[in-house]
């Protein structure tokens, strides 16, 4: 009897292992609340294209979604053509790469419609959270933002 409880103890904690690292991947997709809650960004997996493979989260909800009766516009937008552009739909997230070794996602983008900048992006899990930090060149120098889960 014992025997068989050990057995069935080790095929448990074999699945249960295997289940785990299969999913820390895909971790991050999801839709997140933006550490002031005043967003939500759904984070995809990008699966056909020259893109496939990398993650990428868009703006699919704002706390306040219009200014003066009209859906909010990326305003700040560096690039006058891109300045009517509504702000719900809009790609923040790119380019992010899993990394195993650092059990991170990296070597992304991150697009600030607040000021009009994008940064380089890492991401990291903090238990259910996501620790997001943008940065220009090294990210020490940079902020971190924490998402927390908004399904």
């Amino acid at each position: 009897m014992k025997f068989i409880l050990k057995i069935t103890t080790i095929i448990c904690l074999i699945f249960a292992t295997n289940s785990l690292s299969a999913q820390v991947e895909s971790d991050i997709v999801g839709t997140w609340y933006n550490q002031e809650g005043t967003a939500k960004i759904k984070v995809f997996k990008a699966t056909n294209g020259k893109f496939a493979g990398m993650y990428y989260g868009k703006i699919v909800w704002l706390k306040i979604p219009n200014k003066e009766g009209k859906p909010k516009v990326d305003v700040q937008n560096p690039d006058e053509t891109k300045r009517n552009k509504p702000i719900i739909g809009l790609v923040i997230l790119s380019n992010l790469a899993w990394n195993p070794e650092l059990k991170a996602w990296t070597d992304g983008q991150i697009y600030d419609p607040n000021n009009g900048k994008t940064y380089s992006c890492a991401i990291n899990k903090d238990g259910k959270n996501l620790k997001v930090r943008g940065f220009k060149g090294l990210s020490i120098t940079g902020k971190s933002s924490t998402w927390s889960p908004a399904d």
